[in-house]
């Protein structure tokens, strides 16, 4: 999105910068130190950025479609830090479970930046007096089902995935061992498996996606926070229905999919690493 000065954005909507200041100043999005305007915490939760310009040094810099309705208040966000006290954990072992789960992603200068899967949890991404990035959440994250701070490993991941039902389970039971010691439901899914194992790509079996419905993936690779859907069955009501329905809430939650069928299953060697190429990540 595209970041305009307060003045530019005054101009676009019709009124003078200092009506337009007036606003955000009752807003509480800013405020006047030593006759400069500065950004509040407000200000930063809803987009508001600190730019510099070398001859009139410091402003601030606003999203073109920002809206003045939008009702935010700091005192309703919790840090990493605040979280890990509620916890009982460390804000580092808070950030490592976030990043797990793809709410956010390390800083190359430090720090962390949200995601949009970040960002539709009640993640906001504000920048410290250094200059490095940080993300705070809305306080409901401290009952969010997607999350657990309380448990060993941050998703649950259980055998015996039931979200296609019982006949499912008795059908194909996860009776095929592949070479890292998962039991998979079949030689599809074994030989995709194998794959991964073999390119030492890390992955995940039959993962429970973070989000407010009940879904399993079946696979996951954490680099590139990638999830793998193999449609190894045909010509089953159930089974389509249920494909449909995934494809969907994947498309409505901003996840990245590979999808698999048969035919690519069989030529797995051209197929997979073209496809993970374009979540950057590559085969040895």
């Amino acid at each position: 999105m595209k970041h305009v000065s307060t003045s530019a954005l005054a101009q676009e909507r019709g009124i003078s910068p200092k009506e337009l200041f007036q606003q955000l100043s009752e807003k509480g999005w800013i405020y006047k130190k030593d006759d400069k305007w500065q950004l509040t915490k407000t200000g930063q939760m809803v987009g508001g950025e600190m730019n510099y310009n070398p001859k009139y040094g410091e402003y601030i810099v606003w999203p073109q479609n920002l809206d003045l309705n939008k009702d935010v208040n700091a005192e309703d966000t919790l840090s990493s830090t605040k979280i890990g006290e509620h916890f009982g954990i460390s804000a580092q072992k808070v950030n490592l479970i976030l990043a797990e789960l793809g709410w956010i992603e390390k800083s190359e200068i430090g720090g962390w930046y949200v995601t949009k899967q970040g960002i539709k949890n009640g993640g906001y991404e504000m920048i410290s007096q250094d200059g490095i990035p940080y993300v705070i959440w809305d306080k409901t994250i401290l009952k969010n089902k997607s999350v657990s701070f309380t448990g060993s490993k941050t998703i649950e991941k259980v055998s015996g995935n039931n979200e296609y039902g019982d006949d499912f389970r008795n059908k194909y039971p996860r009776n095929i061992r592949t070479q890292d010691g998962h039991y998979v439901r079949s030689k599809g899914e074994a030989i995709i498996d194998n794959y991964l194992y073999n390119h030492r790509i890390v992955h995940a079996y039959e993962r429970l996606v973070p989000i407010e419905e009940k879904m399993y993936s079946d696979f996951y690779i954490p680099e590139g926070r990638v999830y793998i859907e193999y449609w190894g069955l045909e010509d089953d009501a159930n089974y389509e229905k249920r494909k449909k329905e995934k494809q969907e809430l994947y498309a409505k939650n901003d996840l990245q999919l590979i999808e698999l069928r048969e035919s690519d299953i069989e030529r797995i060697d051209d197929t997979l690493p073209r496809l993970l190429r374009a979540y950057k990540i590559n085969i040895d």
